[in-house]
């Protein structure tokens, strides 16, 4: 059996940290980011939205 990570769930804190690393470099099988806490900032948002097409 193969299984596959499709949504994820971080803190602020995990998605900021993305925003230094070029994110088309990977293509994960995501359906869904989550966040918690505080909100993201909106530039987080738009560039994980354009490189991996997750809303």
């Amino acid at each position: 059996m193969s299984l596959s990570l499709t949504v994820t769930f971080a803190n602020a804190t995990g998605p900021s940290m993305l925003l230094l690393e070029e994110l088309t470099r990977w293509q994960p099988p995501l359906r869904e980011l989550v966040g918690a806490g505080e909100p993201l900032n909106p530039e987080m948002v738009e560039r994980i939205e354009r490189a991996w097409g997750v809303p």
